[in-house]
């Protein structure tokens, strides 16, 4: 159970620092003078290509988030707040690690065993005064990856003009000898004639960059970072690298329900509504691909493989300003029945969905919920469509579901059965065709057509 939560609180972020800034920086930024509660939102991050025979990459990062005065998290980071005391503050802190990287990215990379991500904990402490702040990081690996540490030291300052905040800083970091040459070494069953053995120490590698925040709204940001990064020697000599700094962007937009604090706005939203949503679910596999399925091409499996199961939601806003659009947590819990290709198992699921109600004779809503999904086992619908590819599936995956549905109330004019609603969904698990690094650029997934039984209390 503690690796579903962990797995569930990563939502969210090929190599290096443009992921860093999302962790390190973004965070921090977006959560400045927040009120309390969720936050959703998406960027998009593109960095200059450090390994031979790669070209600049792009990913999609999800931007989930969570703030109370002790706890935080957002995207790929979460933290916890153990002391503030005046100006000095100390973190507890936790954060996806991207710097892995495939064997197929090139042909020169061939052959290499692939590096994979990772999740780094730690501490974080931070001094502010007038003339800026002082922040020092330390993490080191939870999963036995790269077996490494890292030490950051970075010097702010902001500067603020009506809605923007600037924020150029410095900062230096160092990584250890087993982190550098875990994804930048090349072991002695790697070697090949134009890749020779390479064991790098511990680099050091400074940056210089700049943070960027306009408020858009009470409740909406839009967050930019630009960073150049000078690799160590040790880095920039690895047979596996062709350059000798790392160029980044990132631009997102993310919306907080609870709003911030230095507007007071009234966008009209109705928050904290106490209404749970209870949902019973069970559906077919099919081979048939979402857009086709929405398109109205419904069919099952051969196999008939079979989901059932049910989450739980809190209405979290109503009337999303002013249009019939309601926002629900949702936590959910899907069995999987394999049809004897593989043991039964479960599937964990947490996510975000909007319900557009329709004001007609029977009440009437169309849905779509974004999320995080984890499975105990990999289902064989993404196991077949993988192709024995194993590097094309993943335990955990987007979470996507999109339904239809009607007030049973309405229909039978009965007060009993009045906000439960009959309706169709289609429970999908993707990697986004392979857009985010999060999911290892996975590019499969699977569909489950499905009936469904949901109440409003």
């Amino acid at each position: 159970m503690i690796k579903i939560v962990f797995l569930c609180f990563m939502m969210l972020s090929s190599t290096l620092h443009a992921v860093e800034a999302i962790n390190r920086w973004i965070p921090r930024l977006a959560l400045e003078n927040v009120n309390e509660g969720w936050g959703l939102g998406v960027g998009g991050r593109i960095e200059s290509p450090i390994l031979k025979e790669t070209t600049a990459f792009g990913d999609t990062v999800p931007l989930m988030s969570y703030h109370n005065p002790k706890f935080y998290l957002f995207g790929s980071s979460l933290g916890f707040h153990a002391i503030e005391k005046n100006d000095f503050k100390l973190d507890l802190i936790g954060q996806y690690r991207f710097d892995g990287f495939k064997n197929d990215d090139s042909v020169f990379l061939n052959d290499l065993k692939g590096r994979k991500n990772t999740f780094d904990a730690g501490i974080s402490l931070s001094y502010l005064q007038n003339w800026g702040e002082l922040r020092f990081d330390a993490l080191a690996d939870t999963l036995g990856r790269h077996k490494g540490y890292e030490l950051t030291a970075s010097y702010s300052k902001q500067f603020k003009t009506n809605d923007f905040t600037f924020e150029p800083y410095l900062q230096g970091t160092f990584q250890s000898k087993n982190l550098v040459d875990y994804y930048f070494g090349v072991h002695a069953d790697e070697i090949k004639t134009n890749r020779p053995f390479y064991e790098p120490k511990a680099a050091f590698n400074p940056q210089l960059g700049l943070n960027v925040r306009y408020q858009l709204t009470q409740n909406s940001l839009l967050l930019a970072n630009f960073a150049a990064t000078s690799l160590s020697s040790e880095i920039k000599n690895s047979p596996l690298i062709k350059e000798k700094a790392q160029f980044s962007g990132f631009l997102g937009y993310h919306y907080n329900f609870g709003g911030y604090k230095q507007n007071s706005s009234n966008l009209g939203l109705k928050e904290n509504t106490g209404k749970w949503y209870f949902r019973m679910i069970g559906g077919l596999g099919t081979d048939t691909k979402l857009n086709e399925i929405i398109r109205g091409k419904i069919n099952t499996h051969p196999d008939k493989m079979a989901i059932a199961g049910f989450d739980v939601g809190k209405a979290i806003v109503e009337d999303f300003q002013g249009f019939p659009i309601d926002f629900v947590w949702k936590a959910g819990f899907l069995r999987h029945f394999e049809k004897n290709h593989q043991d039964d198992f479960n599937q964990y699921n947490l996510a975000l969905k909007a319900y557009y109600k329709f004001d007609l004779p029977v009440k009437t809503r169309i849905g779509i919920a974004q999320g995080l999904s984890y499975a105990d086992k990999v289902p064989y619908l993404e196991i077949s469509d993988a192709k024995d590819k194993p590097d094309e599936i993943s335990r955990w995956l987007l979470h996507l579901d999109v339904s239809i549905d009607a007030n049973l109330g309405d229909i039978f004019n009965s007060k009993t059965v009045d906000n439960c609603f009959l309706g169709f969904a289609i429970s999908h698990r993707s990697g986004v065709f392979g857009s985010v690094e999060l999911f290892n650029r996975i590019y499969g997934g699977s569909n489950y057509n499905s009936l469904y039984l949901e109440c409003v209390r």
